[in-house]
């Protein structure tokens, strides 16, 4: 039997369960390693992990299609420049799963997004407002 070929994979980073006022509130940083990051509590976040409502659908254009997504705290533009069915599957009052990439043009931030996947079952919402309260709370003591 031959042996089998190692491959080398790229690490992905991890994608941190935020809220989307979480984004919006924190600077934007750039350096020669990274396409962009924000800072939450000293860590570094390249990568979020969002469950949200799809509020606006905008018409495609010649180069992008963009949705904004709420999940309570806040909106953001989802934004895909090659990948032009990306949102092909969801509509405005949808709730969605999303990994994406944090990117800023124009002071402006917004998400690229990696993973797109339509939840059916609202309790997922709820999951994720209960993982983030205790993320607060752990947060919280270590501080003390």
């Amino acid at each position: 039997m031959p042996d089998l070929e190692q491959k080398s994979f790229q690490k992905r980073q991890v994608a941190y369960k935020v809220w989307i006022s979480d984004i919006l509130n924190s600077n934007f940083m750039k350096d020669e390693t990274s396409a962009g990051y924000i800072k939450i509590n000293e860590v570094v976040v390249s990568r979020v992990n969002l469950i949200a409502t799809v509020v606006y659908k905008a018409d495609q254009e010649q180069n992008l299609s963009s949705v904004m997504i709420d999940d309570g705290t806040g909106k953001i533009l989802l934004k895909s420049f090659e990948n032009f069915a990306a949102f092909s599957k969801v509509d405005v009052g949808d709730m969605i799963l999303l990994v994406g990439r944090i990117r800023e043009f124009s002071n402006e931030k917004y998400i690229m997004p990696e993973i797109l996947k339509k939840l059916n079952d609202i309790g997922w919402m709820i999951v994720r407002k209960l993982e983030l309260k205790d993320r607060i709370l752990v947060e919280q003591k270590r501080k003390k």
